[in-house]
């Protein structure tokens, strides 16, 4: 009976890491969009929390008082009382799910009684490694990517928040014009810009299956144990909405900013865990809050067996020494890193599943 559980929870660890990577490499995708034709009238959606229940339904795990709409792609939608920030989160809507909140709950409990960070002002509890991986796992995890150069209608990828969830995690994913791009860095000096209305064309498909895309775009191949694994995604829906023209938002100064999630994947000198999560939050308008995220991401790193960071959470400004960085599109730029990654990766589910036993 033990033997079973731990080839299940093993599957089941397998499976997140292998959407984390998925979720990281394919972040350029959201600048790929093609422009809907419009549905109807748009929809006054009343919040970033009915947003999310619309999108997941069954599995919204959020404030069940909140209204429901029925969202279809194509939809125009309007917005109103929310903030726009070019800090996103990694994996859209993860941490509004059932399966999100239960894993951010087990994770915030384990942590390490031996380790403390020491930071100018104060001293902190930390998580150990697996406390980390399950945090990560319930959707926290802040990017921000470079914008696009050649593609002038599809040029940022962003997410817009509200006071209800002063969080980029808890955002709803969206991609703007180069114009509306421009707009936003005349107002974003001081914070995250408030907008009192803001409407956009909502795209949403399924994401295919792992196996099917980015192996085959570098030319890796998964074994049959990686490839079974990849059944415990969630398959959240791959949701965005678009905003073409200044004209469909009106932005004000605001002297505040939602937190966010710095992260990172490492490699550690463990045989039986050679990749380890960690992150820590910080305020993308305070320089110091940003170096001390750094500071505790080298330290989490090293003195949790790291030998090599693999992800970075920042594409315009390098914060990590990263082996696969966001700064340029790692799928086109990184193709040997990002196979090199991958095979680990497999190399590790085949030979765990070897020593479990065969499912």
């Amino acid at each position: 009976m033990n033997e079973l559980l731990e080839k299940e929870a093993a599957k089941k660890v397998f499976g997140q890491i292998w959407d984390d990577v998925i979720g990281y490499l394919k972040l350029y995708d959201f600048l790929k969009l093609k422009v809907k034709t419009i549905t109807g009238t748009s929809k006054a959606v009343s919040s970033i929390n009915s947003f999310w229940y619309s999108m997941l339904k069954d599995r919204f795990a959020g404030e069940k008082g909140a209204a429901f709409w029925r969202l279809q792609n194509g939809d125009m939608l309007k917005f109103k009382k929310v903030f726009l920030t070019e800090w996103a989160p990694k994996l859209p809507g993860r941490i509004w799910t059932t399966e999100g909140i239960d894993a951010l709950h087990h994770g915030q409990r384990q942590i390490d009684p031996n380790a403390k960070f020491n930071n100018k002002v104060s001293s902190y509890d930390v998580l150990n490694p697996n406390g980390k991986a399950m945090v990560i796992s319930a959707g926290f995890g802040s990017v921000r990517i470079s914008h696009g150069r050649n593609d002038i209608d599809h040029y940022m990828y962003m997410s817009l928040v509200d006071e209800d969830n002063w969080r980029c995690d808890y955002g709803i994913p969206v991609v703007v014009s180069q114009s509306v791009y421009r707009e936003y860095q005349k107002h974003c000096t001081t914070g995250a810009p408030y907008l009192k209305t803001i409407e956009g064309i909502l795209h949403v498909h399924d994401e295919l299956p792992f196996s099917e895309l980015i192996p085959r775009a570098i030319g890796a191949t998964l074994s049959s144990e990686a490839a079974n694994s990849l059944r415990y995604r969630p398959n959240l829906p791959k949701c965005y909405l678009y905003i073409a023209s200044p004209l469909s938002l009106k932005f004000t100064q605001n002297n505040s900013h939602p937190w966010a999630t710095a992260w990172t994947m490492f490699q550690t000198t463990l045989k039986h865990e050679p990749y380890r999560y960690t992150y820590t939050t910080f305020n993308p308008q305070s320089p110091e809050s940003i170096d001390d995220a750094i500071k505790f991401i080298h330290w989490y790193v090293a003195n949790y067996k790291g030998k090599k960071i693999i992800t970075d959470f920042d594409g315009m400004v390098p914060r990590l020494d990263a082996t696969i960085p966001i700064s340029s599109n790692p799928l086109k730029s990184r193709k040997a890193k990002v196979k090199e990654l991958l095979t680990g990766c497999d190399d590790w589910v085949t030979s765990t599943m070897s020593r479990l036993g065969r499912w």
